[in-house]
């Protein structure tokens, strides 16, 4: 189905190519005969026989739309993300299509699917509000129609709760100290009829017989919880609690405003991974090792705002990290708090990594000192937090194993889709079971590269994230379980590939820019694809071809992460500013040629063996930035 509309959009799109100009005088003339002799019939333009696009267009639009009456809408479910990113499209009987399509999606299934086709009622962009309300209404009639009064009623009060759940993401604290708040969300309406948002609820099962699409026991929302506590990071996002109707239970959830991202890219990667999931589940490998990303629902309020579903019993790495390294008082051995000396403060690793990552250092000079001055600083210590929680050995030992496979099968999918900025507080660990849960996909499809630092590790395989893989590190489970998940990527590339391609042709997401540019293209401003996006069209993403092509070599075992070139400063005057800019131009050479890789493609074993050595290279690491904690 994905694939369907991808090329449906496509055609539409397609323009008619100009006549040759030897033709322009003989066709105008030809035209003029044909008019003087009456022979001008209605509708497309004045007689004139249509050419082999229009009828194209024609019949791909009447096969998609006879699809939108005739398949059960569920199968339409699967694609709702896509449908949603194409309401701008500039064919108008395409739109239409494309509109229809959604209010029978919303009138067949509202409780889920308002949580996704509602937000487009209070977009950014003046022309998709008008879509969203369009297809809101209609669905609000069908429903109407139908005498679903209470359906129709929840898809009309769906636009009051998004208002209340944006204003609380925009909302900041007073000042930095604020921990807590009170908030009213939903006072105006009746919470009860809509559907809790978790994950479970909202995603439909493949075709079964007797099918149901949802077939998750349905819980509704009692009341929002008033006590709002901002977490501490830089974006201030609000954890809200939700108190469920028919156990009385209470889930969380992450209320977020992204300034400088775009939550709709975590709402694209959930997608694929849910993929990654099915196709590890249908290898026998994969299914016996127990190999899944965990997702989350993230649901999109407008192209600003969101809300994500709290994962449960999880904690940072970083904050695993260090205050393990604190140590606990029966083993003062093991103390490195800030003050001792054996750690150096966050100034000073600053100073020496500055010093590292200087152009007219050589790699290899750079790996050295950061060997003798860095790591010694820094002893793993991530197998005692496994100790101390998992005390029973037979809990040990399978949290370890479910923390060595998880942490594989991420850096796997990661590699694939570019995934960088994969610090320590975009990584957590479920208590639990020792599971690694990713978080924060902005960066995706290779961005972590045309950072300030670039992120020029395939994926985070630190010190400490070897140490807690057990005695024989990153050899063994972990190594095992890459195999595993490249090998099933690599045998359903063509597989993957579809399912990417209608994300990455999203004309409302620039994948390879910053979230300001894109609501600068929302506003009009300047840039490619400004005017169209202002007018609610589509624009052309120029960078889809480019990613495609770099996830297609990688699922062929190349391996072609590529550095950019350092910026060199203005040298200083004199014979050793010369020499500097000219050990500068050599250093660089050696990074190129370094990063380059092999042209040809790897096995399944020499790729993984490549993308291990890669990510735990000195080298590499010496040149990340110093709050990614390479040492860590």
């Amino acid at each position: 189905m994905p694939r369907l509309l991808t090329l449906f959009f496509d055609i539409g799109s397609m323009a008619d190519p100009p006549a040759p100009p030897e033709h322009t005088g003989r066709s105008a003339n030809a035209a003029h005969v044909s008019r003087s002799r009456g022979g001008g019939g209605g509708g497309g333009g004045g007689g004139a026989a249509e050419t082999p696009l229009q009828l194209l267009r024609a019949r791909a639009t009447q096969l998609v739309a006879d699809a939108v009456r005739g398949v059960p809408a569920y199968m339409w479910y699967t694609c709702l993300p896509q449908l949603l990113s194409r309401v701008g499209h500039p064919n108008a009987e395409v739109q239409a299509v494309v509109v229809q399509a959604l209010a029978h999606l919303l009138a067949s299934h509202p409780h889920q699917a308002l949580w996704h086709v509602s937000g487009l009622q209070l977009s950014l962009n003046k022309a998709r509000k008008a879509v969203g309300e369009r297809v809101v209404a209609k669905a609000y009639q069908t429903l109407l129609q139908e005498a679903r009064a209470a359906d129709a009623q929840c898809v009309r009060d769906a636009k009051a709760l998004f208002d209340d759940l944006i204003d609380l993401a925009q909302h900041q604290p007073p000042t930095e100290r604020t921990r807590e708040t009170t908030f009213n969300i939903g006072r105006r309406i009746r919470l009860e009829r809509f559907v809790v948002p978790v994950q479970a609820a909202l995603t439909g099962q493949p075709l079964v017989s007797a099918h149901n699409p949802f077939p998750t026991a349905q819980v509704h929302i009692r009341r929002f919880n008033d006590q709002i506590r901002f977490m501490p990071s830089k974006a201030k996002p609000k954890k809200v609690s939700i108190q469920v109707l028919e156990t009385g239970e209470t889930l969380n959830f992450l209320c977020k405003q992204e300034r400088k991202g775009d939550l709709r890219k975590d709402g694209r990667l959930m997608e694929v991974n849910g993929m990654v999931n099915r196709l590890l589940q249908r290898c026998p490998a994969g299914r016996q090792r127990r190999l899944r990303l965990r997702t989350y629902a993230v649901l999109c309020l407008n192209e600003e705002c969101g809300v994500l579903e709290w994962v449960p019993n999880t904690t940072g790495f970083r904050q695993v990290r260090t205050s393990r390294a604190r140590g606990p008082p029966m083993e003062p051995a093991f103390r490195y708090s800030a003050g001792h000396p054996k750690q150096p403060s966050y100034q000073q690793l600053r100073t020496v990594l500055d010093q590292l990552q200087h152009p007219s250092v050589a790699p290899h000079e750079a790996a050295a000192t950061y060997r003798a001055q860095i790591v010694p600083r820094f002893p793993p210590c991530m197998h005692r937090w496994f100790m101390e929680h998992f005390r029973e050995p037979t809990a040990w030992f399978e949290a370890r194993t479910t923390f060595a496979r998880s942490a594989a099968v991420w850096s796997g999918v990661g590699h694939v889709v570019g995934l960088g900025d994969r610090h320590g507080e975009n990584i957590l660990i479920d208590t639990t079971r020792g599971e690694c849960v990713h978080v924060d996909f902005d960066c995706l499809f290779d961005k972590g590269l045309t950072l300030a630092r670039p992120e020029i590790v395939p994926f985070r395989l630190t010190p400490n994230m070897v140490d807690g893989m057990g005695l024989t590190g990153y050899e063994g489970v972990y190594r095992n379980s890459l195999e595993v998940t490249m090998s099933v990527l690599r045998d359903n590339r063509e597989t993957l590939l579809s399912v990417l391609e209608p994300f990455l042709q999203d004309p409302t997401v620039a994948w390879g820019r910053t979230g300001r540019a894109q609501r600068d293209e929302f506003a009009g401003g300047a840039g490619a694809g400004g005017a169209a996006a202002a007018a609610g069209g589509d624009t052309v993403n120029e960078d889809a071809k480019r990613i495609l092509r770099v996830i297609d070599e990688r699922l062929r075992g190349m391996y072609n992460v590529y550095a950019p070139a350092p910026r060199v400063k203005a040298p200083a005057s004199g014979a050793r500013g010369g020499a500097a800019a000219a050990a500068a131009a050599a250093a660089d050479q050696q990074q190129q040629l370094k990063l380059k890789g092999p042209e040809l493609p790897l096995s399944v074993q020499g790729q993984v063996h490549r993308l291990i050595q890669e990510a735990t290279s000195l080298e590499n690491l010496a040149q990340m930035y110093v709050g990614w904690m390479p040492w860590s």
